[in-house]
């Protein structure tokens, strides 16, 4: 009996590492293919890693209902959007929804990370899941201003693909900064400074702390939280 109650007291793990893998695979998509179909498998495998993401970090109702409500929403928008407007509109469309449903989910996976009292693995892979998040939204915020911008969003691409997006929005991410594709508008350039600031803060402070703190929970030390 004691030791049902025993288990039934255990937490309950976080299954980050999952969450990690569909993200994983929405940026191997975006790499290997390009076109409408394509885009749209690729905001499927955004919003399955999304839904997972929300269920494992298990947010307040409030996060909940707005996820829901920014998905019924965007859903119908998309909808609306294929059927009145051209295919640009449509990607657009998409491209709004997925950046209002990955801040919403980059806050709850967050929230519960940092939440966590003792640092293991599923820590670690829900902090690197954020930081990949992180990537998507501002890719899907340069796809967005590609749209709305008559003089697009780089200066050495006119037609710039999604992986086109993912590439510069990750190198900037991590600030390796090539050079070979640069933001041709000050709305871009802001944007771009604000993603490789907010890529070190990341890094700086709540992955190292994690790794830190793993390393102390590996070597049986005491832990910070």
């Amino acid at each position: 009996m004691s030791g049902e109650v025993l288990e039934a007291k255990q937490p309950k793990r976080d299954r980050f590492g999952a969450v990690l893998g569909l993200l994983l695979l929405a940026y191997v998509l975006n790499m290997l293919g390009e076109g409408t179909v394509v885009h749209l498998v690729v905001v499927a495998t955004y919003a399955g890693a999304l839904i997972g993401a929300l269920a494992t970090a298990r947010p307040s109702r409030r996060v909940r209902r707005f996820a829901i409500i920014a998905g019924v929403v965007g859903t119908v928008v998309v909808l609306a959007s294929a059927a009145a407007t051209p295919v640009e509109r449509l990607l657009m469309a998409a491209d709004v929804t997925m950046v209002v449903l990955l801040v919403v989910t980059l806050v709850a996976v967050l929230a519960r990370v940092v939440g966590h009292t003792v640092v293991g693995l599923d820590t670690i892979a829900g902090a690197v899941a954020g930081y990949l998040m992180i990537g998507y939204t501002f890719a899907a915020v340069y796809a967005v201003l590609q749209q709305i911008s008559p003089e697009g969003v780089f200066v050495q691409v006119s037609n710039p693909t999604s992986e086109t997006f993912q590439y510069f929005s990750f190198t900037t991410l991590t600030t390796l900064g090539y050079g070979d594709i640069t933001a041709a508008t000050s709305r871009g350039r802001a944007v771009a400074t604000l993603e490789a600031v907010m890529g070190q803060i990341f890094l700086a402070t709540l992955v190292a702390a994690l790794v830190g703190g793993f390393e102390r929970r590996r070597r049986g030390g005491p832990s910070t939280r």
